[in-house]
């Protein structure tokens, strides 16, 4: 288990986006354009605005404002108002430049199928438990403010348990309001997302790849896998 601590701990960066186990060095540069006209600069105010930019762009009919340093408050014409962070994002592109304009894309597009959705329905077998930083619970707060306490637990040191819904194009956080139609509890949610986490994952046996000396490197196929440290049994 230490070393598949270790492993995790090595790779967290990828799998669960920003994480303050590591230093991040500043890159005041810009990564090449998004082929639609759009370059993303790589400091926060800069990324802010342009990530704005991408989402006005790709949601016709949607206002879109900046809420705050790396966030956006996203309000389609006929649904409710969602908080997008781009904390994650933002950290990847920070340690991952030259990928940025693909993560950019990526993420504008399916984020902006998940607003076109609309509200999904929360269903007990789409819950999810994920790792986050606690800069990212933060934001969760923020988003819920007067209106109660999102499903989430503190885990080790900077990283917390974050309850969420697996959809097809996104992963959504758990909200107060969801908790009333699941019917569950904060701690009931998480209880049930992590075991629905430990049902979907491949066995370590079988994912894993045995290095000389005892090591094992684990590539990751899946947004979930960080998820292993909430179940070792996995």
């Amino acid at each position: 288990m230490a070393r598949l601590l270790r492993t995790f701990r090595d790779g967290i960066g990828t799998v669960l986006g920003p994480s303050r186990l590591f230093p991040l060095v500043l890159l005041l540069s810009i990564v090449p354009s998004l082929g639609f006209g759009t370059e993303i600069p790589l400091d926060e105010p800069g990324f802010t605005k342009a990530l704005a930019k991408l989402f006005r762009k790709a949601l016709p009919g949607t206002k879109v404002t900046i809420d705050g340093p790396l966030s956006l408050e996203v309000r389609p014409p006929d649904g409710d108002t969602h908080q997008s962070s781009l904390h994650t994002l933002y950290d990847f592109c920070q340690r991952n430049p030259q990928k940025c304009a693909a993560a950019v894309q990526n993420h504008v597009a399916q984020m902006s199928d998940t607003y076109h959705l609309g509200e999904v329905a929360p269903d007990r077998k789409l819950l999810r438990a994920v790792l986050r930083p606690s800069s990212y619970v933060e934001e969760i707060r923020k988003m819920y403010a007067g209106k109660g306490e999102p499903p989430v637990a503190p885990f080790m040191g900077d990283l917390w348990i974050i309850c969420a819904l697996d959809l097809p194009q996104a992963i959504r956080t758990l909200g107060p309001g969801d908790l009333a139609k699941l019917g569950l509890s904060r701690a009931e949610a998480l209880a049930l997302a992590t075991k629905n986490d430990a049902d979907i994952l491949v066995p370590i046996e079988q994912a894993a790849h045995p290095f000389p000396g005892g090591e094992v490197s684990l590539v990751a196929t899946s947004p979930y896998e960080a998820s292993r440290l909430l179940a070792p049994e996995s």
